[in-house]
């Protein structure tokens, strides 16, 4: 398949310094991307990168994002998640590792509408900061980026994915 970028073998959010200034975040994610109406769509491969959210909200951002692909990459949570998805569609996840060091409050965060996401031989590693709040996967069907209703997340995959300690 052709992709109109790809990115291999690169570490990205790797950093001692804290983003947080009073209680505002100055970065959200190690990594993002985002579509804006209007602009081209790109679909692009990630592969083999590690993506270190330790001192970010979360480790990877998803902003109506379509045609992406992630392979063999470790994805470390933040304070938030490893992964956050608002809305887009078309993106897959394969061989991936997600680890939430126990101080995340899920691994992955899907929501806003989001559609044909797939995890395959994934791995979820570690805990949540709550036992009571936390999830390996959270699908939830809102957004606070959206001032109009948007459809719930739907056609999500997990294909022989495994969570782990």
């Amino acid at each position: 398949m052709k992709y109109d970028f790809q990115i291999n073998g690169q570490t990205f959010g790797d950093s001692d310094r804290d983003p947080v200034v009073g209680k505002s975040f100055i970065d959200s994610h190690a990594l993002g991307f985002d579509w804006r109406p209007g602009a081209p769509l790109e679909s692009g491969l990630v592969s083999e990168c590690k993506i270190d959210g330790s001192n970010f909200s979360r480790g990877l951002s998803l902003s109506f994002v379509y045609d992406m692909i992630f392979r063999d990459c470790e994805i470390v949570g933040g304070r938030d998640s490893c992964l956050s998805i608002v809305r887009g569609g078309r993106v897959t996840f394969e061989r991936c590792q997600f680890i939430s060091r126990g101080k995340t409050g899920s691994h992955v965060s899907i929501r806003g509408g989001a559609k044909d996401v797939c995890f395959k031989d994934c791995t979820f590693v570690g805990n949540y900061k709550s036992l009571f709040f936390g999830s390996c996967i959270n699908l939830g069907g809102w957004s606070v980026y959206d001032s109009v209703p948007r459809p719930f997340v739907r056609q999500v995959k997990i294909l022989g994915c495994e969570i782990r300690e």
